[in-house]
């Protein structure tokens, strides 16, 4: 594990050698961002969870942000996500749960969702009905429920 302050440009962060960011390993080559509008390839096999606290000043889940993420089972997505990209949760197939607090579905990329077979999508009661004739959304409509 190499001991280097990594700098940060732009809001990102880009790997050159084994590093450890909140205890976990981050392998070389890796590009860890988390810019003030955008969030992509994160990477984090521990992770189980995100809330919408975690997402605060993002409006952007970018393409394969989450992917191989194979231990997250669950997300809050809050308002201010207006798009989510292609791949976005790929290869995540413990994620069971999707929350989304915004009455107005984010653009949502083909394949965003793909490999989350056993995804469950809950969105304000007021707004299912717009998520499951929304572009991109459609596809999920039978799985796209009101927050309970």
């Amino acid at each position: 594990m190499a001991d280097l302050i990594p700098s940060i440009v732009n809001g990102t962060l880009n790997v050159t050698e084994e590093l450890l960011i909140n205890g976990v390993a981050v392998p070389k080559a890796t590009e860890v961002i988390r810019a003030k509008t955008n969030l992509r390839n994160y990477v984090d096999d521990g992770l189980l969870e995100i809330t919408a606290d975690d997402l605060v000043g993002i409006t952007a889940i970018r393409n394969n942000a989450f992917d191989t993420c194979s231990n997250l089972r669950s997300i809050v997505i809050p308002t201010t996500i207006t798009s989510i990209g292609s791949s976005a949760f790929y290869d995540c197939a413990s994620l069971v749960s999707i929350t989304l607090l915004s009455t107005t579905p984010p653009t949502l990329s083909s394949g965003a969702l793909n490999q989350s077979l056993n995804v469950k999508i809950y969105v304000p009661s007021s707004a299912v009905s717009t998520y499951q004739s929304a572009s991109g959304w459609s596809a999920y409509s039978d799985k796209i429920k009101a927050i309970p």
